[in-house]
């Protein structure tokens, strides 16, 4: 009817603004509204129907926020991507291998940048500082002179 506010329709609740369906209990929504700037257009595992707490949303600026999932054998997590032996995480940090057997890359490590061969920093047969000061258990340095 054309003097109705909202109604439903195979389950999903509609209004002149937005569109949403919630699991059984009501305890996570899916939906679609319409607002400007950081409102969620798009939304999926809310807890609301206005797209509050989304595990995936997309905003009317374009924002795209998702918690998990996978993309081209890449694993998201909330502050990383994960695919086979290497590991991009958020605060700064490249590490690929596993254990011992790594190369790690560092933005936030108070003293180190780079090191190889171990997963702690210090213990590592080869690093380099911040400050650009190298060590190496082991070297062969060759000249073309």
């Amino acid at each position: 009817r054309a003097d109705r506010d909202s109604a439903f329709i195979a389950g999903w609740r509609f209004d002149n603004a937005k569109l949403y369906n919630s699991s059984a209990g009501g305890s996570s929504f899916a939906g679609i509204q319409s607002g400007t700037g950081t409102t969620k257009n798009f939304f999926a595992g809310a807890s609301d129907a206005t797209g509050t707490g989304s595990l995936f949303s997309v905003t009317a600026a374009g924002a795209l926020t998702s918690t998990s999932g996978s993309i081209a054998g890449w694993t998201l997590a909330s502050t990383s991507l994960t695919g086979g032996n290497a590991t991009l995480a958020s605060s700064g940090n490249l590490t690929l291998g596993t254990s011992n057997d790594v190369i790690r890359l560092s933005a936030d490590d108070a003293t180190y940048r780079m090191w190889v061969g171990h997963a702690t920093a210090a213990s590592a047969p080869f690093s380099v500082t911040k400050t650009g000061a190298l060590t190496a258990t082991s070297a062969t340095l060759k000249s073309s002179t």
